[in-house]
């Protein structure tokens, strides 16, 4: 688990009709109560059960 909590903010990814993603940034900070630990905690679990920590990928550069 992460030892200390600093900051948190959410951000929302949507991935538009040309299958790129748009970051729609959220409100600013957020304040670290008990329920953003919890929810921090739990990704936190889920991200290190993976075999693989990949990221994704990154598209090649194209140039219309």
């Amino acid at each position: 688990m992460p030892d200390h909590i600093i900051k948190v903010a959410i951000h929302h990814l949507e991935r538009n009709p040309e299958n790129f993603y748009e970051v729609h940034q959220g409100n600013g900070q957020l304040a670290v109560s008990a329920t953003a630990k919890r929810l921090i905690d739990e990704l936190h679990k889920l991200y290190a059960r993976r075999p693989s920590k990949a990221y994704g990928k990154f598209s090649e550069n194209t140039v219309d």
